[in-house]
């Protein structure tokens, strides 16, 4: 018969994994709520109310009036590239839309890393929404992509795709 061999002390055996410390989330990486993520959505679509309410107010009379139909459509326009630039600015800078930031949220990699510009455009809003203009299976892959918040990863559809977490700023 074979004699077992004596096991190895840990410290002498050359095969052992390498040791790493390893620090578990603290609250910087603190995931958003649902419903944080979901008032954050709400705020960056009632930032148009304002000016919705402007051009509805304006529009009977610029129906009637050239030259303030064309000061309308500039209003329109002025405020689409505003808020688009804040919004971008914000996402660019700190991964937070104007919604995310009052209320405290932000959009990182699953690492804890800043997300890159590039990715957070790309791979977490154009992606779903050229899959979601999909005729006959787009509005189910919309509907999806909400959904999957219900994870206990509270991830979407769209931070799988760009490897995201939204979590407290």
């Amino acid at each position: 018969m074979n004699a077992v061999p004596p096991p190895i002390p840990d410290d002498d055996n050359p095969y052992r994994a390498p040791l790493a410390n390893v620090e578990a989330p603290g609250p910087a990486m603190a995931l958003a709520s649902r419903g944080q993520r979901l008032g954050a959505a709400i705020l960056d679509s009632l930032v148009v109310v304002p000016v919705a309410i402007v051009v509805a107010i304006l529009m009977p009379a610029a129906q009637k009036n050239p030259n303030l139909m064309i000061a309308v459509v500039v209003l329109i326009v002025a405020a689409a590239i505003a808020i688009i630039t804040v919004n971008l600015v914000g996402i660019y800078r700190t991964g937070q839309t104007i919604g995310k930031r009052l209320l405290g949220i932000r959009v990182v990699r699953s690492d804890g890393e800043r997300v890159d510009f590039a990715r957070y455009l790309f791979m977490r809003w154009f992606a779903i929404a050229l899959i979601g203009n999909i005729p006959l299976i787009g509005p189910f892959i919309s509907l999806l992509n909400v959904l999957l918040i219900f994870r206990d990863s509270r991830r979407c559809l769209h931070d799988d795709f760009a490897d995201t977490i939204v979590i407290l700023a």
